[in-house]
């Protein structure tokens, strides 16, 4: 299972887009199983636990 994350930027460009093509664009993240990994805070492990 996955979750598909859209920041506002990309969003707002997706908008643009007719819903035809926002599908076609849905499908193919789907399918391909595209895994984005963001950074969100780098510590030390002797902080993380």
């Amino acid at each position: 299972m996955f979750k598909i994350i859209i920041p506002k930027a990309a969003f707002k460009e997706l908008e643009k887009i007719d819903s035809k093509n926002q599908k076609l664009l849905y499908l193919k993240i789907k399918e391909n199983d595209i895994l984005v990994i963001t950074l969100i805070r780098i510590a030390h492990i002797k902080e993380v636990y």
